[in-house]
């Protein structure tokens, strides 16, 4: 729960971010095409990625040209005010400057 879920237009794919359970935080990310192949189907695919990914929740994500921009997020009590970039293309983090 607390993910950010995209829908990237070029590859025609949902890609969920983050999340928690179970006061457990996620950073990873998954894939799951939604083409008309894959659509009804249970495709989820773990992205192996470069770069330092943030690992929270109850973020917020933004789809701006081929990349997802995240803001903030919670970890615990923690709460962040940070500002990360996915790069779909190349499967890279970064922290814009």
């Amino acid at each position: 729960m607390g993910h950010v879920t995209i829908y990237d237009p070029k590859s025609q794919s949902i890609i969920v971010h983050g999340g928690s359970k179970l006061s457990v935080w996620f950073k990873d990310v998954h894939i799951h095409p939604v083409d008309s192949d894959h659509l009804h189907q249970n495709s989820w695919s773990r992205v192996e990625y470069s770069g330092e990914s943030p690992m929270v929740a109850y973020h917020s994500g933004s789809y701006i040209g081929g990349e997802i921009i995240v803001f903030g997020g919670v970890k615990g009590r923690e709460c962040s005010n940070q500002i990360y970039v996915y790069n779909i293309a190349t499967n890279n983090w970064y922290k814009p400057r």
